[in-house]
């Protein structure tokens, strides 16, 4: 007995001598009275082979599931920052030695550049071995300010006296303060909030594994080096004079940290006692908060 008009198809393919009994398809019978006589019996019963193979070819087959509606379509798998993102092996295990855990640099938008693309980035016409890490200073808004590169192999520049140069910002860039991700205005104004200021924007995200539930509030604070908190701007007298140097604590520290009665702690390196020119960049900002009236303390 054939049940499938596939197997007819197959059968007469074949060149095979068979006897009609009846046949149905995968699709379910649209008379229900046994009584009742379906019509593609009757013409199966008459048909010459080549009719019969016509209508084999022409039988519908069972309905196939159109597209699914955009509305009702599966939800698109968001990407896991924290499993996807663009730093090397080796520049996860350089910010661990730092202090900084993965997930703090991914947050912070740490990336990892090229060459080209950090002098780029900076500003630079020169595309020597300038690769490296990528350190974004965002605004406390939407956007970017400013950035910094920690290079892979310190350079030697005109201008760094023979000295070699572990990270360069672009050129002709004044100094910024680095806020950790996270930092909003309204923390910036509470001067009940106390401020960690780190030498570095690796030790300010170090220091995020401070904060502890049940303990008074800290915001730490990273600046470009022990001279970091100060600008050196140079620009042109616009009445024709000449080239002025502006000199000073950058805006930020003077007007968002520096609020009077909250407590500063001068966080640098360990080598703050041992260097002449942090010791004096150190001194330098003591001065300074004095005259701002905050309670200061160092680490």
């Amino acid at each position: 007995m054939i049940h499938r008009f596939e197997d007819l198809k197959r059968l007469y393919k074949g060149a095979a001598s068979l006897r009609y009994v009846g046949a149905g398809t995968a699709v379910g019978a649209e008379i229900d009275d046994p009584d009742e006589s379906d019509p593609r019996d009757e013409f199966l019963a008459t048909a010459t082979h080549d009719e019969t193979m016509q209508a084999v070819e022409t039988e519908p087959g069972l309905p196939t599931p159109g597209p699914t509606p955009a509305d009702e379509a599966p939800p698109a798998t968001e990407a896991n920052p924290y499993l996807d993102f663009d730093l090397a092996p080796g520049d996860v295990a350089k910010l661990q030695d730092c202090g900084v855990r993965p997930k703090d640099a991914v947050d912070a938008g740490f990336t990892r550049v090229t060459s080209s693309e950090a002098a780029f980035r900076l500003n630079r016409v020169d595309t020597g071995d300038l690769e490296g890490i990528l350190v974004p200073y965002r605004l406390l808004g939407a956007g970017l300010s400013h950035c910094r590169v920690i290079l892979d192999r310190p350079i030697k520049l005109k201008t760094s006296k023979g000295k070699l140069v572990p990270v360069l910002q672009p050129v002709a860039s004044t100094n910024h303060l680095y806020y950790v991700p996270g930092t909003t205005p309204a923390v910036l104004d509470d001067s009940s909030v106390q401020v960690l200021l780190c030498d570095s924007e690796c030790g300010a995200l170090a220091a995020l594994q401070l904060r502890k539930e049940g303990q008074p509030p800290i915001l730490p604070v990273g600046v470009g080096g022990a001279w970091g908190w100060r600008k050196s701007r140079v620009f042109d007298d616009p009445d024709g004079g000449e080239t002025k140097v502006e000199k000073g604590p950058v805006v930020d520290i003077e007007e968002k940290i520096a609020q009077e009665g909250r407590r500063i702690i001068i966080a640098f390196g360990s080598d703050a006692a041992k260097d002449a020119g942090v010791k004096a960049a150190r001194a330098a900002l003591v001065k300074f908060l004095k005259k701002q009236k905050v309670i200061y303390s160092r680490a």
